[in-house]
């Protein structure tokens, strides 16, 4: 691992966002360095052009001619520090005329292609020449001699005229030249092609001078600029990483065994929503661990009542002889305490299966009206003064394992049969509810309080009083009409409710002064629209 690895997320951050920040000024500083530099450059090479009278004098037709030698065009053309050259097309030096300009400037020269290309091409040539002295910059033009290019010699052409004073019908078409060095040059357009080159060159060390100074100075202020970006990229990050610290502290007190441990986190943004998902995994976690110490415990007594009464049992038999008679009678209490401690590992055993999601069922499709009419025998069994009404229309395909959703309705018919008022029968029927097939078993004991509703499928779970949770306790005004409840371990609503689920169903209790309801809710595999009702839920029988 890195020592950059090993850093905190906010340093990291600060690190590469101070990285950003530093190449953007860095670049921004080159750019605008150069750009100074380019213009600087440029409008110099502009004023030398306009002082030489190339660009604003050009006629319409052929190059800028002149009516004076090479030596007077010298001396005309430029200003203080401007050196002025003439030359032959070959690159020869025809005039010179330093006007104050350093040696190396004076004797700076483009290569003889680049005369060349300028006389044959008619263009002005800009180009910055480095020397040991420091650069220049120089700018060749062409230009016509009318006098041959000989210094001090004339071709008998027309006189040199000031610009401005030539008047508009004189013979000779005449320009102006721009004025250099307060200086001017006639000009005249001969209509052939260039013969020289006109070079004007000024150091470029003020200009040079003049950037170094601007970049010092946009230096200091990227320096600054670069200091007051890292200090809020700090202060930025270190608030941005606040709700991922809180996180990271809730993470470690849960693995520690805080399971109350939260991060309080919200807001709308990623980290928001981050600490948000952990709360609630953390309040889902807390709820499994406590009810898988709750199961634990509830499991425990139960297994642990059982086993007590087969120690006693054994104690009995010990201890003394016992007619035959009485001896059968604690075997077979003895038979009933095993029964009932393999159904209660059987039922906890298929619970953390279906809790898993393991093989338990086996779905086909089958008529759920079929298997109600099927259970209706033995739900008829459970307790004779109550009894079962069973009302099953059909056909209502659906997919379910139908030994286990049997297994399912008969928890719930035991439920109801044991909390009715005897003489009151537990009606069972089937209805289609748009596209669901529904089984609802009702009864018509006493009401369960709104406020155990919510805990009817839990585990174990047993109420007190008047507020019994359905087929999982006894209660003070429930009226037992059948065997008495106290073998029952309040598993049979979770196990149904497990299997409807585990079948791509659900299941839902309602209770009120008519009695207590259990729907069953599983998904019709064929549901057309042409199908008629074959029957409506209606009110339960009081």
């Amino acid at each position: 691992m890195t020592a950059l690895a090993r850093l905190p997320l906010r340093w990291r951050l600060a690190l590469l966002l101070g990285a950003i920040l530093l190449a953007t000024i860095g670049f921004l500083l080159v750019a605008v360095s150069l750009a100074a530099e380019r213009v600087l450059i440029d409008s110099t090479a502009d004023r030398l052009e306009i002082g030489a009278g190339l660009v604003v004098d050009r006629p319409r037709k052929g190059p800028p001619s002149t009516a004076l030698d090479a030596s007077a065009v010298a001396q005309l053309l430029g200003g203080q520090g401007t050196a002025v050259t003439i030359l032959d097309a070959s690159g020869t030096t025809l005039a010179t005329a330093e006007n104050g300009a350093p040696p190396n400037v004076a004797a700076a020269r483009l290569t003889a292609a680049d005369y060349s290309r300028a006389i044959s091409g008619g263009t002005t040539i800009r180009q910055v020449v480095a020397s040991p002295d420091g650069r220049m910059l120089v700018v060749a033009s062409p230009i016509q001699l009318s006098a041959g290019g000989k210094p001090g010699k004339s071709d008998g052409g027309p006189p040199f005229v000031p610009p401005g004073q030539a008047k508009k019908n004189s013979p000779a078409p005449a320009t102006s030249a721009g004025a250099g060095g307060g200086a001017d040059s006639g000009v005249t357009d001969a209509g052939t092609a260039s013969n020289a080159i006109a070079q004007l060159a000024v150091s470029l060390t003020p200009i040079d001078s003049t950037i170094v100074e601007l970049r010092n100075q946009l230096a200091v202020l990227a320096l600054v600029a670069l200091a007051a970006g890292l200090l809020a990229t700090i202060v930025i990050t270190r608030r941005a990483t606040r709700p991922l610290d809180r996180v990271a502290a809730a993470a470690a007190r849960l693995a520690s065994g805080d399971l109350a441990a939260r991060t309080g986190v919200s807001g709308g943004d990623e980290v928001g929503a981050v600490g948000r998902s952990f709360d609630e995994m953390a309040d889902r976690l807390e709820a499994a661990f406590r009810a898988q110490r709750a199961f634990a415990a509830d499991a425990s007594h139960e297994l642990q009542t059982p086993l007590a009464v087969l120690g006693g049992y054994v104690d009995l038999l010990n201890l003394r002889s016992l007619p035959a008679d009485e001896q059968q009678r604690l075997l077979a209490s003895m038979r009933r305490e095993i029964d009932r401690l393999s159904r209660l590992a059987a039922d906890l055993l298929m619970l953390a299966r279906l809790d898993a999601g393991g093989p338990v069922l086996q779905p086909r499709q089958v008529d759920l009206a079929d298997l109600v009419r099927e259970i209706a025998e033995p739900a008829g069994m459970i307790d004779a003064a109550v009894g079962v009404v069973v009302r099953a229309d059909g056909p209502l395909p659906v997919v379910a394992d139908p030994d286990r959703f049997a297994q399912a309705l008969l928890n719930l018919a035991e439920n109801a049969v044991r909390h009715s008022i005897s003489g009151t029968p537990v009606v069972i029927r089937t209805f289609r509810d748009g596209a669901m097939a529904a089984v609802e078993v009702a009864n018509a004991g006493p009401p369960i309080p709104p406020d155990e509703l919510p805990r009817l499928f839990e585990r174990f779970v047993r109420g007190t009083g008047r507020g019994v949770v359905a087929g999982q306790g006894d209660g003070d005004d429930a009226v037992p009409a059948g065997p008495q409840r106290a073998g029952h371990a309040g598993l049979g609503l979770p196990i149904a409710r497990a299997i409807v689920e585990a079948s791509g169903g659900r299941i839902e209790a309602a209770s009120d002064d008519r009695g207590t309801r259990f729907t069953i809710l599983l998904p019709l595999l064929e549901a057309p629209d042409s199908q008629p009702l074959l029957s409506e839920p209606g009110p339960s029988p009081a």
